[in-house]
């Protein structure tokens, strides 16, 4: 453990994410409060952390005043961590405002911009020489004609403002990150959607390859010059097509490391991201898929892994420069999501159960039953589970 008189580390919103981000700073000593802005997020609830009530981003003025509120009321000016997509624009959009109470930890404004968009981001790679997936871009509500289906339907941003503070997913409007279309028919009915909602879409070929062949980089790069790199690759998912990690697996991937420096070095990026690929059955390239400008669902797996990528953002953030750094334990390393697996045995045919439960037999660790941090205060609080029994009454949107 480390000095504990650290500035303390505020994390927002409550969620798998933010449950690793309190697991990863804690065991460096760094005192953690969880703005909770959901009675069912899980890092509430951990031995590491305490927690302050919050409203969500998409509450507009209420959660700038009620995070506002947390910073004053610390004794030492604390650093923000932002642990989903919403809350990050909505962080962005306030920067100044909450710059009073928060060192903050989210990326300059000009390169959030640039790495949220999804045609930025490929002009970007195009010019860094990392391949991309074939991509079209849609113009208004008409979807081009003579594609080669099947096609992968995206959104440019997966989460959009439609008013001063109202913030729209994609996710929760669809279901899914991203959709696999069949034919124009399908595509236009999607878009026809989406364009009503607010949002510019893309198609994009799909890339050839199972669940295995997606892999993701996790990634610090310090303003002095210190970065440290993460890698792993996902072992299932849910949903299954386009869905979040429910089992992943921290081992040391060479080629992902060669071409993700690549790209770091000539986006300029500093901070802390998850930028991932996929193997390309056909032709064996590895094709950029996302650049994600945050914390991620597994980060813990990276501290499990030796490379403590939070602690690292939050030295630099209190200005503690100099750290050693740290490289990936060539073991490998599996992460499971029990909630994720739950969800996986509830939709999926009896052949992708057994082999959901066969992958995730084995994983060292997983979010409410983790060794040493069980949150058994999450099992034993009524509100947790009238929260619950009202999130299994709607589809769920988020991991």
């Amino acid at each position: 453990m480390e000095d504990q008189q650290l500035s303390p580390a505020v994390i927002i919103p409550d969620n798998l994410t933010a449950l690793g981000l309190v697991r990863s700073l804690a065991a460096r000593g760094v005192p953690c409060t969880v703005a909770a802005t959901s009675a069912l997020g899980p890092a509430q609830y951990s031995r590491y952390s305490r927690a302050v009530a919050c409203p969500p981003a998409e509450a507009g003025r209420a959660f700038v005043e009620g995070l506002s509120a947390i910073g004053r009321g610390l004794a030492t000016r604390p650093v923000l961590f932002v642990a989903d997509e919403s809350t990050l624009m909505a962080v962005a959009r306030h920067r100044q405002e909450l710059a009073a109470y928060y060192r903050l930890t989210i990326p300059a404004a000009a390169q959030l911009a640039g790495l949220q968009s999804k045609l930025r981001l490929y002009e970007l790679a195009a010019a860094a020489g990392v391949p991309t997936p074939e991509t079209w871009e849609i113009n208004g509500d008409e979807v081009p004609a003579g594609l080669p289906y099947p096609l992968v339907l995206k959104p440019e941003h997966r989460v959009i403002w439609t008013g001063n503070s109202c913030l729209r997913s994609f996710r929760e409007e669809f279901g899914a990150k991203a959709l696999l279309v069949r034919d124009a028919t399908a595509a236009q009915q999607v878009v026809t959607r989406a364009h009503a909602l607010g949002f510019a879409l893309l198609l994009q070929r799909p890339i050839a390859g199972a669940v295995t062949d997606l892999v993701t980089a996790g990634v610090f790069a310090g303003h002095d010059g210190t970065r440290a790199l993460f890698t792993a690759r996902k072992l299932a998912q849910v949903p299954h097509d386009f869905g979040d990690g429910s089992v992943v697996e921290g081992v040391p991937l060479p080629a992902v490391e060669a071409l993700t420096w690549r790209l770091v070095d000539h986006a300029g990026f500093v901070g802390l991201a998850d930028i991932e690929f996929k193997h390309d059955a056909a032709d064996g390239q590895l094709r950029l898929l996302d650049f994600n400008p945050r914390p991620w669902l597994w980060i813990e797996l990276a501290a499990r892994c030796g490379v403590n990528l939070p602690y690292l953002l939050y030295c630099e953030t209190i200005g503690r420069n100099g750290q050693p750094v740290p490289s990936q334990s060539p073991a490998c390393v599996k992460w499971g999501s029990l909630r994720a697996l739950l969800r996986t045995l509830h939709q999926a045919g009896a052949g992708q159960r057994l082999q959901a439960l066969r992958t995730w037999r084995g994983a060292t660790m997983g979010g409410a039953f983790a060794r040493g941090d069980v949150l058994w205060r999450m099992l034993v609080q009524p509100r947790f589970w009238r929260a619950a029994l009202q999130a299994a009454r709607r589809p769920a949107a988020e991991l």
